[in-house]
């Protein structure tokens, strides 16, 4: 083996082990964006009057802890999504078992699945603040149009081996019931929680959602770049979870 071979070689597993830390990484790449950030601003590559430095959204971030501004929005918007989400799967699941096991309901779901989970949900904002008005019953209305056709069509998709002759439980133990609906629900959460970013922005006083609308109108970007973290970060935290969770309910069927 030669120097250079040697070498090489010790790279790649000095960077597998770096790899393997995932709180070392995630603090590395954080660290590569702000850097990334700040010399963008520094050499001109962006507007500086349109990207604040990062240490502004953090002393907006840090007021608004001591204040609980920012925890009333993660709760508000954790709130409807989580309801949202439970509700609109409840109602896949169920339906779900019963498409599946009839070859009626089978047939005439497929043009309506084909029309209604392609429909983006954020299309039907402006429709369900006309129906339900501007408080939580519109918001609620539109996770649950969105969390029940996507997490359909993932939970048909996940039974697609299933005839309508097969014992239905029996040939899907719990283990690969649950799997099915885990899988499912990641699309669908995904699903929710983009549109209720887009409803609150739409039409909601508090919210993260809300957040970046009044940082938007009040022309405080600190404020309005603050909100577009933290609905990225419980985005990448409620994917992670729901992963985990999937690898875990996979392990054990």
């Amino acid at each position: 083996m030669t120097r250079n071979e040697g070498g090489t070689r010790e790279g790649k597993g000095t960077w597998r082990k770096l790899a393997s830390r995932s709180w070392l990484v995630f603090f590395l790449a954080w660290g590569l964006f702000a850097v990334g950030w700040e010399g963008a601003r520094w050499l001109g590559l962006v507007n500086p009057a349109l990207f604040p430095p990062l240490w502004e959204v953090a002393v907006v971030f840090g007021d608004g802890i001591l204040d609980g501004s920012v925890f009333s929005a993660c709760l508000y918007s954790l709130y409807r999504v989580v309801l949202g989400f439970f509700l609109g799967m409840s109602l896949a699941v169920g339906a779900g078992v019963c498409v599946t096991a009839s070859p009626i309901l089978r047939a005439l779901a497929n043009p309506l699945l084909a029309f209604f989970a392609t429909l983006p949900p954020i299309s039907l904002i402006p429709l369900s603040v006309f129906v339900f008005g501007v408080g939580e019953e519109s918001k609620l209305a539109i996770l649950v149009f969105a969390a029940f056709f996507q997490g359909l069509v993932g939970i048909l998709g996940g039974l697609a081996r299933v005839t309508p002759d097969s014992p239905l439980f029996s040939t899907f133990p719990r283990g690969r019931w649950l799997a099915v609906v885990v899988t499912a629900s990641q699309t669908s959460f995904t699903i929710c929680w983009t549109t209720l970013m887009s409803a609150e922005i739409f039409s909601a006083r508090k919210g993260l959602g809300a957040l970046v609308s009044d940082g938007q109108n009040f022309r405080h970007l600190p404020s309005m770049f603050l909100g577009i973290f933290l609905i990225g970060l419980m985005a990448a935290g409620f994917a992670a979870g729901l992963r985990f969770l999937e690898r875990r309910v996979r392990n054990r069927g």
